[in-house]
């Protein structure tokens, strides 16, 4: 079905990125107690599930890293790998194949009405979220396109009724911060952004979604002030 669709498409996005998802979460987590920061943090990362290496993992390569030292004999050191973004190249045409759909069938109740369409939808704009994740790392300025274009559709489901669907859009909105640049937000801004965030942040009936957004405003916030300091 649709769902599995979307779930698909995010898992190509983490393998052809060379992310790994924790297998025990979610590819989006609804735990949002963590801070969102301007250069895809490591906590954003985790917000989102995606892990160059698992922890587990990491600690076992640090202690095969010492155990080794303590051996007379080792073997020589080599480079470490490196996974090339194989999804950067393609996920331009794939996003925008998403958006090209949601425009053409978004006056389909079948698709997009009822509980069930409200699922499709904050399923969707994760989806999306994932894809421009996996593929920051990738240098093409379409991408900054795409987190402009990405931002404002999330923005536009930003008062939704459905709390899942607020909650997904500003996971989206989360995602395009580091991305889009700062004229971008100061246009934003002077629109009301920061204000419905802050409203958001403190009077949304979901506690998920108050968390999300404070964050969200906090991160913006942050951004906006830096400009101002270095136009000083």
């Amino acid at each position: 079905n649709r769902l599995d669709a979307l779930s698909i498409l995010g898992s190509v996005a983490r393998e052809l990125s060379g992310m790994r998802m924790d297998t025990h979460q979610k590819a989006v987590s609804t735990s949002c107690d963590q801070e969102v920061v301007t250069n895809c943090s490591t906590r954003l990362q985790r917000v989102l599930s995606l892990h160059a290496t698992p922890a587990g993992e990491e600690a076992k390569r640090m202690l095969s890293t010492q155990s080794s030292k303590t051996r007379r004999w080792r073997k020589p050191r080599t480079s470490p790998n490196t996974t090339a973004n194989r999804f950067g190249p393609v996920s331009v045409q794939i996003m925008y194949t998403l958006f090209a759909f949601l425009s053409q069938t978004r006056n389909e109740k079948s698709i997009w009405g009822g509980p069930i369409g409200e699922k499709f939808l904050s399923e969707f704009l994760k989806t999306l979220s994932i894809m421009l994740f996996c593929a920051r790392t990738y240098p093409s300025p379409a991408l900054r396109v795409l987190a402009a274009d990405l931002f404002d559709l999330a923005w536009s489901f930003r008062d939704a009724k459905c709390a899942e669907v607020r909650h997904a859009a500003l996971m989206a909105i989360a995602t395009c911060v580091s991305m889009v640049p700062v004229e971008f937000l100061i246009g934003r801004a002077s629109l009301g952004m920061v204000a419905f965030l802050d409203h958001c942040s403190a009077f949304d009936e979901n506690v998920d979604c108050r968390r999300l957004a404070s964050l969200v405003g906090s991160s913006i916030s942050e951004v906006l002030n830096i400009n101002m300091i270095e136009r000083t």
